[in-house]
C-alpha cells in the first residue's frame, strides 16, 4: 500500500534525473498483463520527467516501449510529452528506431518513422537502424549467388539516357523497360552520356537514349525513349545473334556474341570500330572477322576498343599510347591488333579494364600491367587474391590531336580482392594502398568501378556505396629521428582514405556503373520476390468431384436435367449437354427419340451407370483396382436360356462393349490397361494418367439454355448444367427459384462482363491459362467475385497469380487488400514479401498506409519468421511495480488515447516553450491557453491550506517545465501564504453541472475587459464550474455565443456590470496590491493571449486546409452541386438560396521551408 499512498504526490521537480524514476518507468514498461493507458498513467503520476529519465543504462521509456511494442505509449510520449525521438542508450548507442528493429517490433518502428525518427543515426558499431533489418535478413547469404536482376537509374539524365527526360533524385527502377518486357531478367548494363545498353541473362541486347552515328545499333540515328532490342544479323551467322558480353563508350558500341564473335556499330571518328576499309558511322552492328584466340569479353573507350581472352589482348583505335603497340607513323590501328606484350610463360588473364587513356591487364599470377605512353609496365606482382581491377584517367600523346589535351587526367586503378577489400593506385603516389573507409564499419566488397569524380561499389550485403578519394598527406621527417610507431598507425598512414557516402534505396545491388563523369548511375538489383520461399498454393483439381456429385445428386424431377435414360427398370436422368460433350453416338440417340424418356435395351443398369459416370467426370470404378461382385453384374433371363453366361460376367468387357456401341472410343482404349479376374478388376500399367475433364463453352450452342446478362448489358450464352455442377450459387438460382416451362432462361448478374466471362471459363475448364496477362485490377476483381460466390479454387489461383504483381510499391495495398476479401495466401505471401525487404520497405515508409492491426499482424509474422526473435525477448524486470499500483495509477490518472486531441496539440505548437524567471508574480495572472487543447487526463494534486482543516483536490494541468530556480519557488510558495490567510475559501465540488451559462457571463477572451473586484469565494466558485462547461460546448455552441457577445458594446457591458456578481471572464481576477497595477497587467495578459490564440486558430485551419484531402473536397462540390439542384436555387424569385462551404476562419500564411 506504500507504494499506492505515493502516487497522491510527487517527489520530483521539473528537473528531475532520478535514476530509480527511470528504473521503476523502464520496470512498469517491461510487464505484460497492463495495458498501455494504465502504464502512461502511471508514468505520468510517477514522475515529472517520466519521458527523459533515464535508467543506468541510458534507456528511456521511450528506449523500453519500443523494445516491447507499446505503440500506444509511444506515441503518448511524444506526442504529449515531447520525448526525444533520437535519444541513444549508453549500452550500444541504439536509438528507439534501433530497439524496435532489434527487437522486431515492425509496428513500432513504422510509427516511430512517421513521426520523425532519423534513419541516419548510427550506433556504436557503425549501424544505422535500417542496417540492422538488413543484417537480421537471411537473404543476404543468398545474394551473392544471384546474378541477374531489374535496373535502378538515378541522375540527370539531360540527354534521355534512361529514355524519357526524367531527373531522378533517388534510384527507382527502369519501368520504361521492365513494363515493356516484364518477366525479362538483367545481366548487365552499361551506361554512358548519350545512350545506355542492356543486357538480358538470354543473351538479347536493349538500348535507348541518342541514336547519333548509330550507337544504338537499331538502324537509325533517332532518339529512342523505350529501350528496344538490337538485332545483330549477318549473312553466315546464327539468328537470331545472342550476346554475352557488351560495353560501350560515348560514341560508339561493341557487342560480343556466344560464339566468340566482335561485333561494333556507332561513330569511327577514330577508328574504334576495328572495319576494313574504316566507314564513316554503321547504323547496325557489323561483325569483324573472327579473331585467331578465343575471346572471352570486350571492352570500350572514347578512343580506342579492346578484346580479349585468357591468353591475348587486341586493341585497336587512336595509337594515342594506351593501345600497348609501339610509336609508329600510323596514327590509327584500323583492324584488331595483337598486343606483343608477353605477360609471363603460361600466365593466363584474368581480366582487362579500359579507361580512355590506358588499358590495364590483371593476369592469374597476381600481376598488374597498364599500357600507358606506348609502354606496357608492371605495377603490381604476386597478389594471388585479386579478381578485378578497374582502371580511370591517363595521358594521350596530345601531339596527335590538340584536342586529346582536355581527355588526360591522372592514372587511378583500383583492385578488389577476393576478401572484399580494395587497393588503389594512383599516377602521384605509384604504390598500391589499402583503402581504408570514413565509416566505421568493414565492408565486404562484390563489385568496385571509378568515375572521374568518385568510385562506386557494391557490397555481399546488398549495399551500394560512392566515395571520394581524399588526397594522402605526406609527412616530412628527418632521417635522425627515430619515431616508433604501433602497427595500427603505420597501417593508417599507409592506407588510402576514401571518404564515403551511402546511395540510399539501394538494398539488394549486385552491381553498379555511371558515366564518364558521374551525372548518370545505374545499379542492377536483385529482383525482390527473390527471397519470397513461400508463395501460395493452388489446390487440385475439383471437376472431377463436381461432375460426380452433380451426377450422384440428380433427380428426375429436378428443374435442371433436360433427359431421362431408361435401362430394364431403372432411370438415370442426365444432361444433354454434357452427353453431346463426352462424345460418341448417345446423343444422336437421345436426338432420334421424340420423348423425353429415352429407353436404352440390351445394355445392363450397372454398366451404363459406369458408361456415364466416364462421360460426366472422365473415369469410373471400372478403370482402377477393385473388387467386383458377381452379383453386381447378373445375367439377364435370356442370356441364362441360351447358356450365355461367361460374358456377362466380365464387367469390363461388358463396358468396352458398351463404349464400343456408343462411339467412345477414348473409355475403349483406356479399357485395354484393364482386366477382370477372380472378382477383381486388375491394372495393367499404372503410369497411365487420366485426363482431367473440360468442358468447352463455344461447343454445341444449340444446347445452351440459359442468357446470363451483365452489368454493363452484354449477354453470355451458357449451360445451366455445367453452372450448377461447379457452382453452389448457380445451383440453388437454377433448381428453386425458375419454372420449368421457360426454355431459355435471362437472368442479370451484378458483374462486369469481362469478370464474369472469366468465371464462366473456369467453371467450364477448372483452369484459366491466360489470367496472367491480365492486369492487377481485373485479377483483384475476379478475386472479389471468387470470395464472394465461394469459389475457392479460383480465389486460390487469384492469389497465386497476384504474388507476380507484388512489388515494393503496392506491397502495403495488396496486404490491406488481402485482409479485406480473406485472401490469406496471399497475404501471407506480402508479409513475407516485407519480411525479407524490410529495410528497403522502411526507408520507402510504404507501410505508413496501413493500420494498426494490419501493422500487429506483421509484427506476429515476422517474430515467427525469424527464429533469432525467439531470443529476442525482454522479460519483465523483478523491480517493476506491482499490477495493483498501475490500475490503481489509472483510476487516479485517466488516460485516453484520443487520437485526435493528440494530434490538434502536436499541430497547435506553433514555436518552442523558452524557459524564463519570472521576478515579480504573486501567482498566475491567467492560465494558459495550452490547457484548453490538452489530451485528456487529469491528474488531481493535494494541496494542504493553512486556513482550512481539510485538503481540497483541484482539478490543474502540467504542460510545461519549471520557469524559475529553487528561490523563485520559495518566492512563489510565501505569495501563495499570504494570499491564504488574506481570502477565505469555502468547500467546492469536485464536479458541478448546475451552473448555465449565459452568453454574456462568458465573452471572448480577445474582448477588452475592465475587472471589477469579486469576492475571492464567487470567483473561485465559477473558475472551476465555468471550466468545467467549457470543455463541453460543441463548435456550434461556440461560434453562436462568439457573434452574440460580439453585439454588445465595451461601454454597456461594462455599465451593466454589478460589483457584487462573479466576474466574466475568471482569468482575469485582479491579483493583491504588489509593485505593479493588477488592471495594468490583466490588459497586457489579455492582448498577448489573444495574439497567441489567434495565431494557433490560424494555425489549426491551416493544418486542416493542408491535409484535405483532394477526394473530400470533391465529395463537397459534388454535394453543393446537388442541393442546388434540390432546392432549384437558380429559379427562385421569392428568396435567396446560397449554398457554400462552411467558413473555417483565417488561415495562417504558408511558411517556406529551406
Amino acid at each position: 500500500m506504500s507504494e499506492l499512498l505515493k502516487l497522491d504526490e510527487r517527489d520530483c521537480t521539473d528537473l528531475c534525473k532520478s535514476i530509480q524514476h527511470a528504473d521503476l518507468i523502464c520496470g512498469a514498461l517491461t510487464k505484460r498483463q497492463p495495458l498501455d493507458c494504465h502504464i502512461c498513467a502511471y508514468l505520468q503520476l510517477l514522475c515529472c520527467r517520466c519521458e527523459s529519465v533515464k535508467d543506468r543504462l541510458g534507456r528511456t521509456a521511450l528506449h523500453i516501449a519500443a523494445s516491447c511494442g507499446r505503440s500506444n505509449v509511444i506515441k503518448w510520449l511524444l506526442k504529449v510529452k515531447h520525448a526525444n525521438i533520437n535519444a541513444k542508450d549508453y549500452e550500444s548507442g541504439y536509438t528507439p528506431l534501433h530497439r524496435s528493429i532489434f527487437y522486431g517490433k515492425i509496428d513500432v518502428a513504422v510509427h516511430l518513422i512517421k513521426l520523425g525518427a532519423n534513419f541516419g543515426i548510427t550506433d556504436f558499431n557503425g549501424l544505422t537502424s535500417l542496417e540492422h533489418a538488413m543484417k537480421d535478413s537471411w537473404r543476404t547469404s543468398g545474394l551473392r549467388e544471384i546474378k541477374h536482376g531489374e535496373v535502378y537509374v538515378w541522375g540527370s539524365n539531360t540527354n534521355y539516357t534512361f529514355g524519357s527526360q526524367e531527373t531522378r533524385v533517388n534510384p527507382e527502377l527502369l519501368y520504361a523497360f521492365h513494363k515493356e518486357y516484364p518477366n525479362i531478367t538483367v545481366g548487365h548494363i552499361c551506361l554512358e552520356k548519350f545512350h545506355c545498353l542492356i543486357l538480358t541473362s538470354d543473351g538479347k541486347v536493349y538500348g535507348c537514349g541518342h541514336g547519333q552515328g548509330g550507337r544504338l545499333g537499331l538502324g537509325s540515328e533517332g532518339t529512342v525513349i523505350t529501350p528496344k532490342q538490337i538485332k545483330l544479323a549477318a549473312s553466315g551467322h546464327a539468328n537470331p545473334v545472342l550476346c554475352k558480353k557488351v560495353s560501350i563508350s560515348i560514341d560508339h558500341s561493341i557487342f560480343l556474341s556466344q560464339s566468340g564473335h566482335v561485333w561494333t556499330t556507332g561513330l569511327n571518328s577514330y577508328r574504334v570500330l576495328g572495319i576494313q576499309p574504316p566507314p564513316t558511322k554503321s547504323l547496325i552492328p557489323v561483325p569483324l572477322p573472327l579473331l585467331p584466340d578465343t575471346i572471352e569479353d570486350v571492352g570500350a573507350a572514347k578512343y580506342h576498343s579492346i578484346a580479349w581472352g585468357s591468353t591475348a589482348v587486341y586493341t585497336w583505335g587512336l595509337n594515342a599510347g594506351q593501345l600497348g603497340h609501339e610509336k609508329t607513323s600510323d596514327k590509327y590501328i584500323i583492324a584488331p591488333k595483337l598486343v606483343s606484350c608477353t605477360f609471363g610463360v603460361d600466365i593466363k588473364i584474368k581480366m582487362v579494364a579500359v579507361s580512355n587513356g590506358a588499358t590495364a591487364v590483371l593476369t592469374s599470377k597476381g600481376d598488374i600491367y597498364v599500357l600507358h605512353e606506348y609502354h606496357c609496365r608492371k605495377i603490381l606482382k604476386n597478389q594471388l587474391n585479386l579478381i578485378s581491377i578497374s582502371v580511370i584517367g591517363g595521358k594521350l600523346n596530345e601531339k596527335l590531336d590538340n584536342s586529346l589535351t582536355e581527355a588526360n587526367h591522372e592514372l587511378k586503378i583500383v583492385a578488389l580482392s577476393n576478401v572484399g577489400n580494395l587497393y588503389l593506385w594512383q599516377s602521384s603516389s605509384p604504390q598500391f594502398a589499402r583503402c581504408i573507409y570514413s565509416i566505421n564499419r568493414s565492408l565486404s566488397i562484390r563489385q568496385v568501378t571509378f568515375n572521374l569524380n568518385e568510385i562506386l561499389f557494391v557490397t555481399n550485403d546488398g549495399e551500394a556505396f560512392k566515395g571520394i578519394v581524399k588526397p594522402r598527406k605526406i609527412k616530412m621527417i628527418e632521417n635522425n629521428l627515430q619515431i616508433q610507431k604501433s602497427d595500427f598507425h603505420e597501417f593508417i598512414d599507409s592506407g588510402q582514405l576514401i571518404k564515403l557516402s551511402k546511395i540510399h534505396h539501394v538494398h539488394r545491388a549486385l552491381s553498379i556503373s555511371s558515366d564518364f563523369k558521374g551525372r548518370n548511375y545505374a545499379v542492377l538489383q536483385a529482383n525482390p520476390n527473390t527471397f519470397v520461399k513461400r508463395p501460395p498454393v493452388v489446390s487440385p483439381s475439383v471437376m472431377k468431384q463436381d461432375m460426380f456429385m452433380f451426377l450422384h445428386e440428380t433427380a428426375e424431377d429436378d428443374a435442371i436435367n433436360d433427359v431421362i435414360f431408361r435401362v430394364s427398370k431403372r432411370y438415370f436422368p442426365a444432361h444433354r449437354y454434357i452427353i453431346a460433350s463426352g462424345g460418341g453416338k448417345l446423343l444422336d440417340v437421345v436426338n432420334a427419340s421424340q420423348d423425353l424418356v429415352v429407353e436404352l435395351v440390351n445394355i445392363k443398369p450397372e454398366i451404363f451407370q459406369q458408361l456415364l459416370m466416364f462421360i460426366y467426370t472422365g473415369t469410373c470404378d471400372l478403370l482402377n483396382s477393385c473388387k467386383w461382385e458377381i452379383n453386381s453384374c447378373e445375367c439377364d433371363q435370356r442370356e441364362r436360356d441360351t447358356g450365355n453366361v461367361c460374358s456377362g460376367k466380365d464387367p469390363v468387357r461388358l463396358l468396352q462393349e458398351a463404349a464400343k456401341r456408343f462411339g467412345l472410343k477414348g473409355l475403349q482404349n483406356m479399357l485395354n490397361n484393364v482386366y477382370y479376374e477372380d472378382g477383381c478388376v486388375y491394372v495393367k500399367n499404372t503410369n497411365v494418367q487420366v485426363e482431367l475433364r473440360k468442358f468447352n463453352r463455344m461447343s454445341y450452342p444449340g444446347l445452351h439454355d440459359v442468357v446470363l446478362k451483365t452489368k454493363d448489358g452484354i449477354e453470355m450464352q451458357a449451360n445451366i448444367c455445367i453452372l450448377s455442377a461447379r457452382l453452389e450459387y448457380f445451383n440453388n438460382l437454377f433448381s428453386v427459384r425458375w419454372n420449368q416451362d421457360s426454355r431459355t432462361k435471362h437472368i442479370t448478374l451484378p458483374f462486369p462482363s469481362a469478370i464474369l466471362l472469366q468465371l464462366i471459363e473456369f467453371l467450364y475448364t477448372d483452369e484459366l491459362p491466360l489470367l496472367r496477362k491480365e492486369d492487377v485490377d481485373h485479377i483483384c476483381q475476379l478475386l472479389i467475385l471468387a470470395d464472394q460466390l465461394f469459389v475457392i479454387r479460383l480465389k486460390e489461383i487469384c492469389e497465386h497469380t497476384l504474388t507476380s504483381f507484388v512489388t515494393l510499391k503496392n506491397v502495403a495495398q495488396m496486404i490491406s487488400f488481402a485482409t479485406i476479401y480473406n485472401a490469406n495466401q496471399l497475404k501471407n505471401y506480402c508479409m513475407e514479401f516485407v519480411c525479407v525487404n524490410l529495410s528497403c520497405i522502411l526507408e520507402s515508409k510504404c507501410l505508413e498506409t496501413l493500420d494498426d492491426e494490419e501493422l500487429c499482424d506483421i509484427t506476429n509474422f515476422y517474430s515467427t519468421f525469424h527464429p533469432i526473435m525467439e531470443c529476442r525477448v525482454i522479460t519483465p524486470y523483478s523491480y517493476a511495480p506491482s499490477d495493483e499500483v498501475l490500475l490503481e495509477a489509472n483510476k487516479i490518472c485517466e488516460i485516453s488515447f484520443n487520437e485526435e486531441s493528440i494530434s490538434d496539440k502536436h499541430a497547435s505548437k506553433t514555436q518552442k516553450k523558452r524557459t524564463r524567471i519570472r521576478k515579480t508574480s504573486t501567482k498566475e495572472i491567467a492560465v494558459n491557453k495550452e490547457y484548453d487543447h490538452f489530451p485528456t487526463f487529469s491528474s488531481p494534486e493535494k494541496i494542504e491550506l493553512e486556513n482550512i482543516e481539510e485538503k481540497q483536490t483541484i482539478e490543474t494541468y502540467e504542460i510545461r517545465r519549471v520557469k524559475s530556480r529553487l528561490k523563485a519557488l520559495e518566492m512563489a510558495k510565501e505569495i501563495v501564504n499570504c494570499d491564504n490567510s488574506m481570502q477565505e475559501y469555502t468547500k467546492l465540488p469536485l464536479r458541478h453541472r448546475t451552473i448555465s451559462i449565459t452568453p454574456m457571463d462568458f465573452p471572448e477572451l480577445t474582448k477588452d475587459y475592465i475587472p471589477t473586484s469579486p469576492t475571492p469565494k464567487s470567483s473561485k466558485v465559477e473558475k472551476v464550474e465555468i471550466k468545467q462547461k467549457i470543455t463541453k460546448l460543441s463548435q456550434k455552441q461556440r461560434k453562436r455565443l462568439s457573434s452574440e457577445s460580439s453585439v454588445h458594446s465595451l461601454d454597456t457591458s461594462s455599465a451593466n456590470i454589478n460589483l457584487s456578481e462573479s466576474p466574466r471572464n475568471p482569468w482575469k481576477i485582479p491579483s493583491p496590491p504588489l509593485s505593479s497595477s493588477p488592471i495594468e497587467v490583466s490588459y497586457a495578459t489579455t492582448a498577448m493571449h489573444s495574439i497567441i490564440d489567434e495565431e494557433r486558430k490560424q494555425k489549426q485551419n491551416f493544418v486542416k486546409m493542408k491535409s484535405k484531402l483532394l477526394v473530400h473536397t470533391q465529395i463537397e462540390d459534388k454535394a453543393i452541386e446537388e442541393l442546388d439542384k434540390f432546392y432549384n436555387a437558380g429559379n427562385i424569385s421569392d428568396e435567396i438560396i446560397t449554398i457554400k462551404r462552411v467558413q473555417t476562419g483565417l488561415i495562417a500564411s504558408p511558411v517556406w521551408v529551406k
